[in-house]
């Protein structure tokens, strides 16, 4: 080979390394790239299933609570059938205040459970199912104060009001709320483990009161 043939070779034969060098450099930081986006989508991700599932735990604490004074309130009301004065008529008005927000809280589990499984909750539409209840047994508080509705017919329908309150409390008692704080079961709860299965029980109650 003579030095002017060799002359041409060498600066191409070192360029080809110095090329192979950038793709590669390339490759790796592409690499990097898609595995910190895909990292941080992830990331993202799961701060909204946990974010979700502290919602449900939050709606299932107040359910606890609240189920649980509309259940003492209308069962003092119904005590009092037959004889309305301003005691009964400030339980009535508190118990209507926490009807409104049982529905509140049941609409938006209901929500919630129909976005994860839309075929549980087929067979009505949770919100306006649960208002329509409700606002049943709001009729029937302010239906107390009637000096024609019987007292016996009164207090028969409280109790009815009463043990639907029971059912939906019962239900709602069977939640883990120890779930609450751990990062993994607010995933799963986002994922309607654990839970959904209660949501749909209550929401048969419900459904089956306003047919």
């Amino acid at each position: 080979m003579t030095e002017q043939v060799k002359g041409k070779l060498e600066p191409e034969q070192g360029k080809k390394p110095i090329a192979l060098a950038v793709v590669l450099v390339m490759l790796v930081a592409s690499l990097i790239f898609v595995v910190l986006f895909a990292s941080k989508s992830i990331g993202y991700q799961q701060e909204i299933q946990i974010a979700t599932g502290k919602e449900i735990v939050e709606h299932f604490k107040a359910l606890d609570k609240k189920l649980g004074y509309a259940d003492l309130s209308i069962a003092a009301l119904s005590t009092r059938a037959g004889s309305w004065n301003e005691d009964a008529a400030l339980l009535s008005l508190q118990a209507s205040y926490l009807l409104e927000d049982i529905d509140y809280h049941l609409a938006e589990l209901f929500h919630i459970g129909a976005a994860i499984d839309n075929e549980a909750f087929a067979n009505v539409d949770g919100q306006s199912a649960s208002q329509d209840e409700i606002k049943k047994q709001q009729q029937l508080l302010e239906s107390f104060s009637r000096t024609d509705l019987p007292a016996d017919r009164l207090e028969e329908q409280l109790q009815a009001a009463q043990q639907q309150l029971q059912q939906l409390h019962s239900i709602v008692q069977q939640f883990n709320f120890r779930l609450e704080g751990n990062r993994n079961a607010m995933i799963r709860l986002s994922s309607g483990f654990d839970w959904i299965e209660l949501a749909k029980q209550m929401d048969d109650i419900i459904f089956n009161e306003a047919q």
